[in-house]
């Protein structure tokens, strides 16, 4: 009798305690962002496949003091499910084509949040335009140096064309350097005859900065076909 008290005894305890791990309340918050330059306010286009680029979150006065992993989309934007309260926004180390400041922003959630954290590029994109004309496609854009920095300039200006909406170094179909890159205006033209079977296209621009792991990228792809 003993035995059979004891084990309803633990089975009723085990199963409050996983009525009880049900009945925790989910984070209902929504924090909406985006990475802008200081300077232009523009979005920075970044690699977001793999999860290349990341934010982090911290928030204290918990035991487990782990942050947050944001990750970021081709557009600069970013987003997460949050319980209200107060929070540090910082970007990862060395992890975006800008300068390595890692400013933290405090960020207060409560309801449906939306901010912008504001970042130092080395370059920006701008005015790009992708014009397929038979299965020559070509891109024009300007670069612009918005901060000026010893041993970090443009090591290759590259178009991409990838099969699906995430277009970058990793994940394109065709690629082709620009010959002369260069600050101010600039042209890629590319053959995509051995793509043009594909049903949808989309291009992109990227820049590779000396000594930067991640790329500039033009804040999200473009649809060409």
């Amino acid at each position: 009798m003993k035995k059979y008290i004891l084990g309803v005894f633990a089975l009723s305890s085990l199963l409050f305690s996983s009525c009880e791990k049900d009945n925790y309340d989910e984070p209902k918050s929504d924090l909406i962002g985006k990475i802008i330059s200081q300077t232009s306010k523009e979005a920075v286009g970044v690699r977001q496949t793999e999860g290349a680029v990341q934010m982090q979150l911290w928030q204290d006065g918990y035991e487990l003091h782990t942050s947050i992993p944001v990750y970021v989309n081709q557009d600069g934007t970013f987003s997460a499910k949050l319980f209200d309260g107060t929070y540090k926004l910082v970007s990862r180390d060395n992890n975006g084509p800008w300068i390595n400041s890692r400013d933290t922003i405090l960020v207060t959630v409560k309801g449906n949040t939306t901010i912008e954290y504001p970042v130092k590029p080395y370059f920006m994109l701008s005015d790009e335009n992708f014009t397929l004309n038979g299965n020559t496609l070509t891109a024009t854009f300007n670069i612009k140096q918005e901060n000026a920095i010893q041993d970090r300039n443009i090591e290759r200006v590259t178009l991409y064309v990838n099969n699906t909406v995430f277009v970058d170094d990793n994940f394109k179909k065709l690629n082709k350097n620009a010959t002369t890159p260069a600050i101010g205006s600039n042209t890629i033209s590319m053959d995509i005859s051995n793509i043009s079977s594909n049903i949808a296209l989309y291009a992109r621009v990227g820049v590779k900065i000396s000594g930067v792991e991640q790329l500039l990228y033009t804040a999200g792809s473009v649809r060409i076909k």
